[in-house]
């Protein structure tokens, strides 16, 4: 009797290319590489429904990786196995053992009729993986990555999975903390280059206000113009925000294939976090 191979299928409603012409602030690219590289490390078939990478990788090739680690992150893309969003509305899927769910929530694009402008099928999706796996006859493992704190004890009840993970280092009752692995020898491929005399921060202010006004607006009043800020911040809405943090130099939202650039000059990169 032929064993069968060991498979995983990781659900995320992510990217895992530099994501060329595409504006998300999905930040799948930089960590679910090193997790996917580990599982294929340690034996494991890697699934994943849906290729959100397909028309830019089409079109880009290679390059669509080439922000960093390029050869390696091409290669790991290339040895998933994608499913199609058919296949999963109809239930055609594998046989696994484990069942790893990036959680999704409600936000409101799940919300929209399908074919809508805007409309995503994460939500579906995660449904249907739930629903199917729960009424298999396959024996498996249902772990819950729970990035944004929204897996809530009703979630629990209903999923009733065997493993709930979170990035904290204090996670909420039941669940367990993980570290991402990483390749840390990939970190040499960013040289610093003179004069580093920046701080760089890539992201936005949600759910992390708190973290930006004890830490990084008091170190903008002593050292004016020092911190620079990418992402959504030179829309409207952040106008007060703005004018209220006038010592921060604010920029627009950049792709991965501007990373390299923004942080070659970097003393540090602060990382904020939601007070959970």
């Amino acid at each position: 009797m032929i064993k069968r191979e060991k498979a995983i299928l990781y659900n995320m409603w992510g990217y895992l290319s530099d994501k060329i012409g595409i504006s998300s602030p999905c930040g799948n690219a930089t960590y679910v590489p090193w997790i996917f590289d580990s599982l294929l490390k340690n034996g494991y078939k890697v699934y994943c429904c849906v290729d959100r990478d397909k028309e830019s990788v089409l079109k880009y090739g290679k390059t669509c990786f080439d922000s960093f680690s390029q050869t390696k992150r091409w290669e790991i893309y290339n040895k998933i196995n994608f499913i199609g969003l058919e296949n999963v509305l109809n239930g055609n899927l594998p046989q696994i053992d484990i069942l790893f769910l990036e959680w999704r929530f409600l936000p409101s694009d799940s919300r929209l009729p399908p074919n809508a402008p805007g409309y995503s099928p994460d939500l579906k999706i995660q449904e249907k993986l739930i629903d199917y796996y729960q009424t298999t006859k396959f024996t498996l493992k249902i772990i819950v990555f729970d990035l944004d704190y929204m897996f809530s004890e009703e979630d629990r009840n209903r999923v009733k999975p065997q493993l709930v993970l979170e990035q904290g280092i204090k996670p909420n009752t039941g669940s367990e903390t993980i570290y991402i692995p990483f390749d840390w020898a990939e970190i040499n491929q960013f040289p610093t280059l003179t004069p580093y005399d920046k701080i760089v921060y890539v992201g936005n202010d949600y759910r992390r206000r708190e973290d930006n006004e004890e830490k990084l607006i008091p170190f903008s009043i002593k050292y004016p113009k020092i911190i620079k800020f990418y992402g959504n911040w030179l829309k409207d809405s952040q106008k007060d925000i703005r004018e209220k943090w006038n010592n921060i130099e604010f920029n627009s939202r950049v792709g991965f294939n501007s990373f390299r650039e923004i942080y070659s000059h970097a003393l540090f990169s602060p990382l904020l976090s939601p007070p959970d």
